[in-house]
């Protein structure tokens, strides 16, 4: 795939770097929220990590779904980002997403729940299965920050492709 200087600038930027910081802040403050007050947090039952991070891993990429779409379609609109040319080869992984925004938005929160939830509670696990609240917070701020780097840039992509009658919608 080979995106113009200005597509790789404008993913970089408003795909990557913001969201990575707005959800780093945003899921460590609702980690810290949720959790104050208990020293440590197991990783199964109830109010446990499990819960927390498969909840979590389901809903970002989902919502993000949903929030993002419209903005890209309005920054094309507005010319702030071009369209993608039909000839550039998207990504398999990005080109298999689902055209129907709700589709798409539940196809990544399931995807976020297969990939993450391994890696995430594995982590947990090996670390020995509970956290301290301090080490919590941090870890689901890194973990939703770098999940959101991750998925900004395939549904903006997916939507740069989409045909122009989805423009500024």
């Amino acid at each position: 795939m080979d995106l113009s200087e200005k597509h790789r600038s404008w993913l970089i930027r408003e795909q990557v770097i913001a969201p990575a910081v707005i959800n780093f802040v945003l899921n460590a403050g609702i980690a810290w929220l949720i959790f104050r007050g208990r020293g440590v947090v197991p990783l199964w039952g109830e109010g446990g990590i499990a819960q927390d991070a498969i909840a979590t891993l389901f809903l970002l990429p989902s919502l993000t779904c949903l929030i993002v779409t419209p903005l890209v379609r309005r920054a094309v609109g507005a010319g702030k980002v071009p369209p993608l040319d039909g000839a550039i080869g998207l990504p398999q992984v990005v080109e298999r997403l689902p055209r129907a925004l709700l589709g798409r938005a539940a196809a990544l929160g399931l995807g976020g729940v297969v990939a993450g939830a391994p890696l995430v509670l594995g982590a947990v696990a090996v670390a020995g299965g509970a956290l301290a609240v301090p080490t919590l917070v941090l870890a689901k701020g890194v973990y939703t920050g770098a999940l959101a780097a991750l998925v900004g840039p395939m549904i903006a992509l997916r939507t740069l492709a989409e045909p122009r009658d989805h423009v500024g919608r």
